[in-house]
């Protein structure tokens, strides 16, 4: 990794100064694919950006704003090693800071994370990091799944998908997920392998299974148990959560 000191960016106004156009600009020594923003109070340039490399070894940065420098910077203790390029990331859905700051990555398994900085209310964080936290993939073999997944009433469609358990060792590649606002103990994924997969991250997983490989996934900000999923097969489907 190139240190944090010696990466460059184009000098700009910060919010509240005058000018206009481009603020900040962050350059990584990689290609950047996955992106978002934190939601904590107070945090508002504070990024993830996961690495696009086209092999095992990639990377996770925090980067955030160094308002004595008025410049972007990654710290090594917020950089994190991933297995293979993340194709979503996220934090979860907290302005207040209610819940600890926990980021999640998609790959070929659901990965949350712990994030402790220096601004960290939570106790017992031993210190700045990122520490794994959970490891959540498609495959259970002990039990089926709870939930099922249904059109709302007033769709054409209101045939129930019967959730299966999958007997293969391996999961499809996730696609997509979404983190539930109004729950944030909720994260649902999709996969290539036709699965949307509803997580609650202090329990276990629920799953159902569909006609076609799976592309893309949001939660309804209104309703705490809709969804919506769109896939390979041509359609784009709201279900209700059981």
């Amino acid at each position: 990794m190139v240190a944090a000191d010696d990466r460059n960016m184009c000098s700009g106004p910060l919010p509240g100064q005058s000018g206009s156009g481009e603020i900040l600009t962050y350059e990584s020594d990689s290609m950047v694919y996955a992106m978002n923003w934190s939601t904590r109070r107070g945090r508002q340039f504070r990024l993830g950006v996961g690495s696009f490399r086209e092999e095992r070894a990639n990377v996770v940065e925090i980067i955030e704003l160094d308002e004595e420098r008025n410049k972007l910077v990654s710290s090594p203790a917020l950089t994190i090693q991933h297995d293979f390029p993340p194709t979503k990331l996220m934090f979860i859905p907290n302005l207040e800071s209610s819940h600890p700051d926990l980021m999640a990555t998609a790959g070929e398994v659901l990965r949350v994370w712990h994030v402790h900085d220096d601004a960290d209310p939570h106790p017992g964080s031993g210190g700045k990091g990122v520490r794994l936290q959970r490891v959540l993939h498609n495959v259970d073999k002990s039990e089926t799944c709870e939930h099922s997944l249904v059109m709302p009433e007033g769709l054409k469609n209101g045939d129930v998908i019967e959730a299966k358990s999958k007997s293969s060792e391996f999961s499809g590649p996730l696609t997509s997920f979404d983190w539930s606002e109004q729950e944030a103990r909720r994260i649902a994924t999709c996969s290539l392998d036709t699965t949307v997969t509803i997580w609650d991250i202090e329990a276990k997983s629920k799953s159902s299974e569909f006609s076609g490989p799976l592309t893309s996934f949001d939660w309804s900000e209104q309703e705490a148990r809709r969804i919506a999923t769109c896939s390979l097969d041509t359609t784009v489907t709201i279900w209700d959560i059981e």
